[in-house]
């Protein structure tokens, strides 16, 4: 394995079904519904490439939050509709769009908000849902939330606010993400 190098960098949003806060991994029960990458120019901070897409929902394998409809805007009717992409179509478009953008022999840095813990959790069930992709993940993220706490914002929301960003409809995953770009700006 390679050193790691920090000239581009991995962003990634998902948004889920909920969070289990009984265990040690937030994803434990619950799935992506939407997935937002960019990689990151970290020379200039400007976003290199990109990918959104919204996840089909398992119904056999995950469990839904109807309360999360409202942060997240999906409904359960629409993301169980068989035009959304499965798990395991998103899976092939992410190993592609990866495998493009980062030498597959090196760790992948990561720059987000609550990145480890929460958003890569997330797109790991998306990467080992069928048959695993050997993508490794640098465990140094450039994390946005101590940055945001030195501002008094301590939730997504409350930063985003920050930049008058419009919140009255939910964010797409990558909405958020080129919001993230931002605040590593400051």
């Amino acid at each position: 394995m390679k050193t790691t190098d920090f000239s581009k960098v991995l962003m990634i949003h998902c948004h889920t079904t909920g969070i289990n806060f009984n265990g040690p991994d937030f994803s434990t029960g619950h799935q992506p519904l939407s997935v937002g990458l960019a990689v990151v120019d970290m020379n200039n901070y400007k976003i290199i490439d990109s990918y959104y897409s919204k996840v089909r929902f398992d119904a056999e394998k995950y469990s839904w939050n109807k309360k999360l409809e409202s942060i997240h805007g999906f409904h359960l009717d629409d993301i169980s509709d068989v035009a959304t992409p499965s798990i395991r179509e998103v899976q092939s478009d992410v190993a592609l769009f990866l495998d493009k953008n980062f030498d597959i022999d090196s760790k992948i840095p990561l720059l987000g908000y609550n990145i480890i813990s929460f958003h890569l959790p997330f797109l790991k069930i998306i990467l080992d849902y069928n048959e695993p992709f050997p993508f490794e993940f640098d465990g140094r993220p450039i994390d946005l939330f101590p940055i945001i706490a030195i501002f008094g914002k301590y939730t997504i929301n409350y930063t985003i606010e920050m930049f008058g960003v419009d919140q009255s409809e939910p964010l797409s995953s990558l909405q958020l993400v080129k919001n993230y770009l931002k605040m590593a700006r400051l």
